[in-house]
């Protein structure tokens, strides 16, 4: 999803099933992405959500997952 937003970063699956992202774009972009994702699917289920600003990573030109 965010790749089709256009928007860079990362994302994680965590251990104790929890996933951490960080996600980088115009503020418009990203928060239509969240709102997505808050929205869920058959993959994916929001229990608790949380975000902070963060600083803005020079360069990052890209979208990964994170093992």
């Amino acid at each position: 999803m965010a790749k089709a937003f256009g928007v860079t970063g990362w994302v994680k699956n965590m251990r104790d099933g929890s996933v951490t992202m960080e996600l980088q774009g115009e503020a418009e972009v990203v928060e239509r992405l969240i709102a997505e994702i808050k929205k869920g699917d058959a993959w994916i289920r929001v229990n608790n959500f949380e975000a902070a600003d963060l600083p803005v990573v020079e360069g990052e030109d890209k979208f990964a997952i994170r093992y």
